[in-house]
């Protein structure tokens, strides 16, 4: 079963936190899979990186710790590839960068 999703229009800082979640992501998907950053495609599966279920866990966790966040450990299935999971941490998680101003 396919889920609609859709993303509200960011602002600037929402631009620049989902860019700063997406070389992240990025960083994480090219430590696990041994690819160099500019070998990950950000519209690709995680799937296509050889990440198994335990991986993806893992990457939810590692994303949780670094934005200090509780995330569900489904939401790499959730949300399947970097553009997608940039998009949704930067629409609702609240950015260091907004804090800040």
């Amino acid at each position: 079963m396919h889920t609609l999703i859709t993303f509200k229009a960011l602002d600037t800082q929402e631009q620049l936190y989902e860019e700063k979640i997406r070389t992240w992501l990025v960083g994480e998907i090219a430590l696990l899979s041994g690819l160099p950053s500019d070998k990950i495609d950000i519209n690709e599966p995680f799937a296509s990186y050889g990440l198994d279920s335990v991986a993806s866990a893992a990457l939810s966790g590692e994303v949780a710790a670094w934005l200090g966040i509780q995330l569900p450990p489904t939401v790499s299935w959730d949300y399947p590839s970097v553009r997608l999971m940039a998009q949704y941490l930067a629409a609702n998680t609240v950015s260091p960068l907004a804090m800040a101003a």
